[in-house]
């Protein structure tokens, strides 16, 4: 039951050989450590209070860990058994210079006031909060449920779930994703409740991706969920002109994409609907299968490459241009092509329209350079339309 309390520098003048510590009380480092390895037991507590443990080879701490001050774990992996706190909310940061083993929660008593680790991290210990950032510089691996609660979480070399479809990912605050997330074991879902930022991702789930506010994509990424939906509850853009790929049951944007005119090129493939509540700005939009698809307001395709889209029907609010062509393939026999009474199109190349029951034209319809080719049954809103093509309309 008694204490193991190391006053000064541990290793100071040469490095310690491997140090293990039993102790039912309180084991306490005041002062820095140099050792090759070091292991504490499960019992009592621990409290780090020296702001540097220097190892060659692994640390295993099994009681749950306290920093007194901001604390740097260099070594080949450190292992925090039972978790750790900062012994004020928001007061100490700790950095893990090599890879990290979490099998408790961290910051869950005290927050920590930042948390880094610089090797790869399998977090087991479901929750994980600091009041500041979150930076995971290599692949990070679930191993439950686990929340990351930060000003800012950064995962810059993608992650996986420990079993397919087992463990899901929510960040609680703003995050930068990067790398794959799901190529050996698919989340089971992510959410992020602040802004994303998707530097070249790709993110594989079983489940929902929800990303509550504003999706910035800083280089070409890729969403995909087997069977749950994809939905934005902010603005997606680019400044950059990066590309995204969109797959999954159905997808829901309730903000505006491209609103700067830099967003790339968009590919989108679904088993449900397409619903766009805010206006679509984008190179290219691109959909090869999808149900009913939805565009609230204007839809823009700022490059030649246009808009292909394809799906059980599609209802238009708003004016539809392209800088190339519009080629609409409706894929339910019953399907239909609703252009809303104040809508136009304006197309560089040509429009095509083939399957489905019907057509709703628009008030008007210009293929400057390209023929206008409609294969279901047209109807006009209030009996007349202007019609203006580059070749032949048939």
């Amino acid at each position: 039951t008694a204490d193991a309390v190391f006053a000064g520098a541990v290793g100071g003048t040469e490095r310690l050989g491997d140090l293990t510590v039993n102790s039912a009380g309180q084991t306490r480092f005041a002062q820095s450590v140099r050792a090759a390895s070091v292991v504490t037991d499960a019992a009592g507590t621990l409290a780090l209070n020296g702001g540097s443990v220097d190892t060659t080879g692994t640390q295993t701490y099994g009681e749950r860990a306290v920093l007194g001050t901001d604390t740097r774990l260099t070594g080949s992996t450190v292992v925090l058994a039972g978790g750790l706190d900062a012994a004020t909310r928001g007061g100490q940061g700790l950095t893990i210079a090599g890879n990290a083993v979490v099998n408790g929660t961290v910051g869950g008593t005290q927050a920590l006031s930042r948390l880094s680790v610089t090797g790869i991290a399998a977090l087991n210990g479901g929750a994980v909060t600091t009041v500041a950032e979150q930076s995971y510089d290599g692949a990070v691996t679930l191993g439950t449920d686990t929340v990351l609660t930060g000003g800012t979480v950064s995962l810059l070399n993608g992650g996986n779930a420990a079993n397919a479809g087992a463990q899901g990912l929510t960040v609680d605050g703003e995050a930068i994703l990067a790398g794959v997330f799901g190529e050996t074991g698919a989340l089971r879902q992510i959410a992020v409740s602040g802004g994303t930022r998707l530097s070249g991702a790709t993110v594989t789930t079983t489940g929902a991706q929800r990303f509550g506010g504003a999706l910035t994509v800083a280089g070409a990424s890729a969403l995909s969920s087997a069977g749950g939906d994809l939905v934005f509850g902010g603005a997606v853009d680019s400044a950059n002109r990066s590309a995204l790929s969109l797959n999954g049951a159905a997808i829901r944007a309730s903000g505006d994409i491209g609103a700067s005119g830099l967003m790339g090129d968009v590919t989108v493939r679904t088993s449900g609907g397409v619903f766009y509540d805010g206006a679509v700005t984008v190179r290219s939009l691109s959909q090869t299968t999808g149900g009913e698809s939805r565009f609230a307001k204007a839809l823009t395709a700022t490059g030649t490459d246009g808009l292909r889209l394809t799906g059980a029907g599609f209802t238009f609010g708003a004016a539809v241009n392209s800088a190339g062509s519009l080629a609409l393939v409706t894929t339910d026999g019953a399907g239909t092509v609703t252009f809303g009474r104040d809508a136009t199109v304006v197309t560089e190349g040509g429009f095509t329209q083939s399957g489905g029951s019907g057509i709703v034209l628009p008030a008007s319809i210009t293929a400057k350079n390209g023929p206008i080719t409609l294969g279901a049954v047209a109807s006009l809103p209030d009996g007349q339309a202007s019609i203006t093509a580059g070749g032949p309309i048939t």
